[in-house]
């Protein structure tokens, strides 16, 4: 019975010494919990494309990753495409009454106070306009002449670009302020 005692003492003794000896070891090497680890810098944050909401016949639409990668075969159109600031694009014709109405406004707002923010680019086009592309996914021109037909603007830096499929020029202005920052 003695040499049971003394082994469960020899036992919990060599317990508590492991124990101790642990906490010390262990804890020289971890943190304590009382110290605060370094964290990382914050990311930046992530700047969202104001909403469309309220502006009538408008809509946000991505550039797919395939136009910009379509450049370099096709690349025609690319300045509204690339860059570092904001490009408005209106395929018109010359004819059109609405698309001239359009374009003055466009072009009246754009020499004044916004011209800071956008870039202009109008693309006249009379009759029929041939588009020489092997895939639609792929072609910048294709996908400018798709969404470009009444008006947009195009952010090269989000890849995103802002329709607006009226021929109402007054709405324009509203559309121009919401997005100048974007």
């Amino acid at each position: 019975m003695r040499n049971i005692l003394l082994t469960l003492f020899n036992l919990t003794f060599l317990f508590a010494a492991l124990v101790l000896g642990g906490k010390f070891i262990i804890g020289e090497l971890l943190p304590s919990q009382k110290e605060v680890p370094a964290q990382s810098a914050p990311a930046a944050p992530v700047r969202r494309a104001p909403s469309t909401a309220g502006l009538k016949n408008t809509k946000l639409v991505s550039i797919p990753a395939d136009v910009y990668k379509g450049i370099k075969a096709k690349p025609a159109y690319k300045e509204y495409l690339l860059g570092n600031k904001k490009h408005v694009v209106q395929i018109m014709s010359p004819t059109c009454p609405y698309a001239r109405a359009l374009r003055g406004r466009v072009w009246q707002l754009l020499r004044g106070e916004y011209g800071d923010y956008y870039d202009e680019g109008v693309i006249k086009v009379q009759g029929s306009v041939e588009l020489s592309c092997n895939g639609a996914e792929d072609c910048p021109t294709f996908w400018i002449f798709e969404h470009c037909s009444g008006l947009c603007m195009i952010n090269p830096n989000t890849r995103q670009a802002v329709v607006y499929s009226s021929r109402d020029p007054q709405p324009v202005e509203a559309i121009l302020e919401r997005f100048k920052n974007w």
